[in-house]
């Protein structure tokens, strides 16, 4: 269940309205804002919302992985696909799959790692290195005010 959101100002009836709008249009969406303002929270309601609410919701903290393995993260790979990849390991876009992956601080990452991501995710196919089976997911991600150049 959704946290919902709380207070009865214009700004927080407009999101509510948004939400409403492009909860079951299938849109890939991007929510902007400062740190603490309830990015998540708004992409979980806009999740609980839409007909993929029985899905899976996929949070990945793109910030708090290190370099170089973000693209693994998100898209997995297989066995033999890399030096030390003596396992196939899911990405997290397949983990998603039918449901939605939250791209939490994607924008502080590296642009190519974004760009993979928002590339694939638009194009509604996922391939993990070494080649995987495709599946089809919505991308929920944001990039805050603060970490834009």
């Amino acid at each position: 269940m959704a946290i919902p959101l709380i207070g009865t100002s214009e700004s927080i009836e407009k999101i509510r309205e948004l939400i409403e709008h492009v909860a079951d249009t299938g849109l890939n969406v991007i929510i902007t804002g400062e740190s603490g303002v309830g990015k998540e929270v708004v992409a979980q309601n806009l999740f609980h919302e839409s007909q993929r609410k029985d899905k899976p919701f996929i949070k990945v903290n793109c910030a708090a992985l290190p370099d170089g393995l973000l693209e693994s993260e998100l898209f997995g790979f297989e066995r033999g696909a890399f030096t030390g990849a003596d396992r196939k390991k899911r990405g997290k876009f397949e983990l998603a799959h039918e449901g939605v992956i939250f791209l939490d601080e994607i924008g502080r990452y590296v642009p190519y790692a974004a760009i993979q991501a928002s590339s694939r995710s638009s194009r509604r196919r996922v391939c993990a290195a070494g080649f995987r089976k495709r599946g089809k997911n919505r991308c929920l991600g944001y990039r805050s005010h603060e970490s834009r150049t």
